[in-house]
């Protein structure tokens, strides 16, 4: 068991309450690394986390935890393919189930989104919804601390236009509903992006983002747009309260009770990623596939 998590535990801890904190472990190891997934039966592993939900372990919140990173992560995973997007040079992450229904791109700004494991969780979560994923941070690895790059909603956009006709450009994505996920500032880059893809883009959702930072682009937005934010997290919920008033359309704000900016509690990054799928089965789905001719994002 990790040291920092042994930290935190009290010294007098039973046989039971070993083992449930040991399945906890298994599976946050599951989620840092995927590979671990392939041939596991889980059926087990479920049931003795239900056997823990009364220990100590359980009322600690480690077993509801637990759980959260199962439904995350119950199914074997989709292959991962990395791409490099040749007019950006940027890298991303490429996942297509064999039933794939659409195309999801997860944006990011951060310049570390590759080694963040609740971004890939949410990506996978998508993938056993039967959306093909591109996990896309529009931030380099050398540029996550400059603060000029990351908060440029201009520059951003620009680099997600490439994305978008990068995919406009591959056979086995071009043909597929266009969706976007995205957060931060990458959220206010996605929707500058949408106000030019009407046409194209089937769905947005922002997951503790500021699309109020994409300023008048917002107005140009007719997109079903979804936008959720933790309801501990007080000063985005006004800025998203801002944004949806001057959005068009199909619009939502969800606020997942109890959750913070990065929706690290118990639970409410699993919450985030069933409304979303819920959001872009109801909405993506009925939109125009992607075409081609309807690739280019410029302005």
């Amino acid at each position: 068991m990790p040291r920092a998590l042994q930290a935190l535990l009290p010294a007098k801890r039973d046989q039971v309450y070993e083992n449930c904190l040991n399945l906890i472990v298994c599976f946050a190891r599951m989620v840092w690394n995927p590979s671990h997934l392939q041939g596991i039966e889980y059926t087990g592993i479920d049931r003795n986390l239900d056997q823990c939900a009364d220990s100590e372990a359980g009322r600690m919140g480690f077993v509801h935890f637990g759980k959260s990173l199962r439904g995350m992560t119950a199914k074997e995973p989709v292959p991962a393919r990395e791409v490099i997007l040749p007019t950006l040079g940027l890298s991303a992450i490429l996942r297509i189930p064999g039933d794939a229904k659409a195309l999801i791109v997860l944006v990011h700004a951060s310049g570390t989104s590759g080694a963040n494991p609740r971004h890939r969780a949410v990506a996978q979560s998508f993938n056993h919804s039967s959306f093909a994923t591109l996990r896309l941070d529009l931030v380099s690895g050398a540029e996550s601390d400059d603060h000029q790059v990351r908060g440029n909603v201009t520059a951003l956009a620009e680099r997600l236009c490439g994305a978008v006709e990068w995919i406009g450009s591959e056979r086995q994505l071009r043909d597929l509903p266009l969706g976007f996920f995205a957060g931060n500032s990458g959220a206010a880059a996605a929707f500058a992006v949408a106000s030019r893809l009407s046409g194209r883009l089937g769905a947005i959702v922002s997951r503790g983002g500021r699309p109020d930072l994409a300023g008048d682009s917002l107005e140009n937005v007719n997109v079903p747009s979804l936008l959720i934010v933790g309801g501990q997290d007080a000063p985005v919920i006004a800025t998203n309260e801002q944004a949806l008033a001057r959005l068009k359309g199909t619009k939502e704000m969800e606020i997942i009770a109890g959750a913070s900016h990065f929706f690290t509690e118990p639970g409410a990054l699993t919450a985030v990623a069933k409304r979303a799928t819920q959001w872009f089965d109801l909405h993506l789905m009925k939109s125009t596939a992607g075409k081609p001719e309807l690739a280019h994002c410029g302005d």
